[in-house]
């Protein structure tokens, strides 16, 4: 079996598509433990003369925080790749004109009506759809592991770095799916999609993909991570969907720019 060229971006999916399951187990649960508890105090409490504000819930509280503590761990991976950047020049050059492109064909604009024409389908039962596709779809596929490891396994080099990516993404889509809701099952389809179509143009064009190429396109996906990472903290409200076609642009410019 894993001789088949896409094992590697199977079990990757296989392991986000799990995680998020269980995440949305869990998900459900507090929830259907958490209202109970609230009608349960609800009966038993007297009439209050004075209304106050009630306290947030445990669970959105903690759904809150672990959204912050891994929005803080995403802006640490970011950086993490990003300085390992070669040439600062590819890497403007990248963003400048893959968000031209991605203005243009206002890629964010058309993720959002998507994802929310989903939602409103699903009564809002499930979390921001768009949000959490976004979020864990770039984690999920955007970064040096996914492009590394798709390589290895279009070259034939073995599968271990998307399988370690597949240990690593498992938990991480337990945590956002918790969190964010049903949206992350959807982005499971994505690493298919992405590590997939790697790994093929990898079998087809792997001479040509150097590793100068391969670090610029890791360095502008951790670019995009910090982003990212940034956005779920609440300090910046980036349309991260509309700079993706950055993360090809280096394809280009590494051609010319040593």
């Amino acid at each position: 079996m894993e001789d088949f060229i896409l094992f590697g971006a199977l079990v990757n999916t296989l392991a986000a598509v799990l995680g998020a399951l269980i995440g949305l187990a869990i998900r459900f649960v507090v929830r259907v433990r958490a209202e109970k508890s609230a009608t349960d105090r609800d009966l038993d409490a007297p009439i209050p003369i004075e209304t106050a504000e009630k306290p947030k819930p445990f669970s959105h509280r903690f759904g809150k925080s672990m959204i912050k503590g891994f929005a803080l761990c995403t802006v640490y991976i970011g950086i993490v790749g990003a300085l390992k950047c070669q040439n600062e020049l590819v890497l403007i050059l990248s963003m400048v004109s893959g968000i031209c492109i991605g203005e243009l064909l206002n890629l964010d604009h058309l993720t959002n009506s998507a994802a929310n024409k989903l939602e409103a389908r699903m009564k809002g039962r499930f979390g921001n759809i768009a949000d959490a596709m976004i979020a864990s779809g770039l984690l999920f596929c955007v970064g040096a592991m996914t492009v590394n490891g798709s390589i290895m396994s279009g070259l034939g080099e073995g599968h271990a770095l998307l399988i370690s990516k597949s240990v690593l993404d498992f938990f991480t889509a337990i945590v956002y799916a918790f969190t964010m809701g049903i949206g992350v099952l959807f982005s499971a389809a994505l690493v298919l999609v992405v590590e997939g179509g790697l790994t093929l143009l990898a079998a087809l064009f792997g001479s040509f993909l150097t590793p100068y190429m391969i670090n610029m396109i890791g360095t502008v996906g951790s670019l995009l991570i910090i982003g990212l990472g940034l956005n779920l903290l609440g300090a910046t409200k980036l349309k991260i969907m509309n700079y993706i076609p950055a993360v090809f642009m280096p394809i280009l410019f590494c051609l010319f720019i040593r």
